[in-house]
Formats: structure tokens, C-alpha cells, sequence
């Protein structure tokens, strides 16, 4: 894992959901995060309140990623441009 590697992961809260995950998924994939460490880091990158509601996900507690992923996306569409 390079320390030079910069996080471009912005901050969650409750905006474009589509563009966060993208960069999200970047730095997962850039320091080559296992699943578990992908689930555990997300807190870091949410809103209090938005990262409470998603560790209560059937899909956070069996660490399903796409599924999750597609369960966020529809929980924030309103407010997402990509969408």
C-alpha cells in the first residue's frame, strides 16, 4: 500500500449518493481494502445519523456489498443527481 496515495472520498451526508460510493469504491479498491475493512471504513465517510441507520442494514450485518449499496442509493435518490 503506497502512502502516496491520496483519498478523494468526500464526506456523506445525505447528497449524491451515486458519486460518493464511486469515490468511496476508488479508495477501497486503491489501498486494497478486504470486505470486512470496506464496511468498517464507511463509518469514517457518513454522517452520524446516516452511518447508525446503515449499521442497522440486513445488508451491512452480512456484509453484502452490492446489496447495500442498492439499498442506499433508493434510501437517498431524492436528493442524488445521478439518479
Amino acid at each position: 500500500m503506497s502512502l502516496l496515495k491520496t483519498s478523494k472520498v468526500s464526506y456523506f451526508e445525505e447528497k449524491n449518493m451515486t458519486d460518493f460510493l464511486e469515490r468511496y469504491e476508488d479508495f477501497c479498491d486503491d489501498y486494497e481494502l478486504n470486505q470486512i475493512n470496506r464496511f468498517r471504513k464507511l463509518s469514517r465517510y457518513c454522517d452520524k445519523i446516516i452511518d447508525d441507520n446503515i449499521k442497522t442494514k440486513i445488508e451491512y450485518i452480512d456484509f453484502n456489498w452490492q446489496e447495500l449499496k442498492k439499498t442506499m442509493k433508493k434510501k437517498y435518490k431524492k436528493d442524488d443527481i445521478d439518479q
